[in-house]
């Protein structure tokens, strides 16, 4: 429960700071906008120090959920991986002890969506959705996905530099050794779950006719919704 009053609150607070001042251009919904890349680190220590990393976790290091999909072994699955960061391992072996597939599942099928509403919009999902946009991200924060199922988990140190001088005297949470060092070092712990790609589908599908039919939209918006029910999962 926590964790979904987590969603629900992260929803309400990007709909209180979105602004939607301009004219309703119809055609650009569906535009993708581009996302800003990660800043760079080296791994300097993982779970299995005499082996190497897994290969799932290096795919979705290098190129995210996506890329982990088109492996063989999850062809006919959607992949999803929870994360978490901190400065102290033995609290993320903690957070990944307590995480429950039945529970948290939502939170990351949330996140995976919530992106790709905001790609499909040009980053005014709000705005070319309308209440839509809050109301299907609702139904799927509160929803148990019946058929996911956790597969792995895995952690890595990383060392990193620092975006800006700012950054340097700002209190610190990444686990950096000194507030005065223009490096920081954090560990970074990931669970891997899974769920079949038909059963996931069909459940997001009925999620998205009941948010449909619980909102009342301005006449583009509503175009645009009924053009999303047919693409919402393509680039997914």
């Amino acid at each position: 429960m926590f964790v979904k009053a987590v969603l629900f609150l992260l929803l309400e607070v990007i709909l209180a700071v979105s602004c939607a001042t301009k004219q309703f251009d119809e055609s650009q919904f569906g535009e993708t906008i581009a996302v800003s890349q990660p800043r760079s680190y080296t791994i300097i220590e993982h779970k299995n120090l005499a082996g190497d990393i897994p290969q799932w976790l290096q795919r979705y290091l290098d190129s995210g959920e996506r890329l982990v999909e088109a492996a063989a072994d999850y062809s006919g699955d959607y992949i999803f991986v929870t994360t978490e960061k901190g400065s102290g391992l033995a609290a993320l072996e903690k957070w990944s002890e307590y995480f429950r597939v039945e529970q948290d599942f939502s939170q990351a099928v949330f996140l995976r969506m919530y992106n790709r509403l905001v790609a499909e919009s040009g980053g005014r999902p709000d705005y070319y959705l309308g209440d839509f946009f809050e109301v299907f991200l609702k139904k799927i924060a509160g929803h148990t996905f019946a058929g996911a199922t956790r597969e792995y988990d895995y952690w890595i140190k990383v060392s990193f530099e620092r975006d800006s001088p700012a950054d340097v005297d700002a209190p610190d949470e990444s686990g950096a050794e000194s507030a005065d060092s223009e490096t920081g070092e954090e560990y970074r712990y990931y669970i891997l779950s899974k769920i079949n790609k038909v059963l996931f589908e069909k459940e997001i599908m009925i999620l998205f006719s009941a948010a449909q039919s619980e909102v009342t939209l301005e006449k583009a918006q509503a175009g645009a919704v009924s053009r999303l029910q047919n693409t919402v999962l393509s680039r997914f």
